[in-house]
């Protein structure tokens, strides 16, 4: 069976940690000084959910404003789209909000998926962005949320995962599916608890 090829983009400000997401689904790595990604870095991931085969073609792009053409023409048909900020800066989030308006004006389908990931969870103790804040915006947009941290490895898989099980509602009846709200227990919040408790 080929696999169904889905084109999926990371977006959002340098530094917000889309290589970190990317290195830690690919390859189960994390640097914690990485290097800024200069255009777009591209990776690969096969998966196969429910006897569906899906080939995720990926790309992670750069967040500063000089790339900003060239950030939007790789999102261009996309299925999926991620949007990230950094939960310890409220400027990041706000540039994330930013990254979607251009987006929306001239480079989405109805039908591409979004997400919302609030990186760096566990720096929690410095959170600037309220969760009310970020949900509403989430829920505004359908996008699915979470919060991640590639440095403990908390979130990832499963936000993917559950992209991934959006868009193959869409292309199973060609509409998509009602928006994915978070759980007012945090998966973030279930990782931490199931670590100190030893479950």
């Amino acid at each position: 069976m080929e696999p169904d090829q889905v084109k999926m983009v990371l977006v959002g400000e340098a530094k917000v940690g889309k290589s970190s997401i990317l290195a830690r689904y690919i390859s189960n790595t994390f640097q914690e000084f990485g290097t800024p990604t200069l255009g777009c870095a591209y990776h690969t991931r096969q998966l196969n959910i429910n006897d569906k085969i899906l080939k995720l073609n990926i790309w992670d792009t750069a967040g500063q404003e000089r790339y900003q053409s060239l950030s939007k023409s790789y999102s261009r048909d996309s299925k999926i789209i991620i949007l990230v900020y950094d939960i310890t800066s409220y400027e990041s989030f706000k540039s994330m909000k930013r990254w979607y308006e251009i987006l929306q004006r001239d480079t989405v389908s109805p039908t591409t998926i979004f997400g919302v990931f609030g990186n760096k969870a566990d720096l929690i103790h410095n959170e600037e962005v309220p969760i009310t804040e970020v949900q509403k915006f989430a829920n505004s947009i359908n996008a699915s949320f979470r919060k991640t941290s590639a440095k403990e490895n908390a979130g990832i898989e499963e936000g993917l995962l559950e992209l991934c099980k959006r868009y193959l509602k869409i292309e199973d009846h060609g509409t998509p599916r009602e928006s994915l709200r978070i759980s007012k227990q945090d998966l973030y919040e279930k990782h931490k608890k199931s670590k100190c408790c030893g479950k």
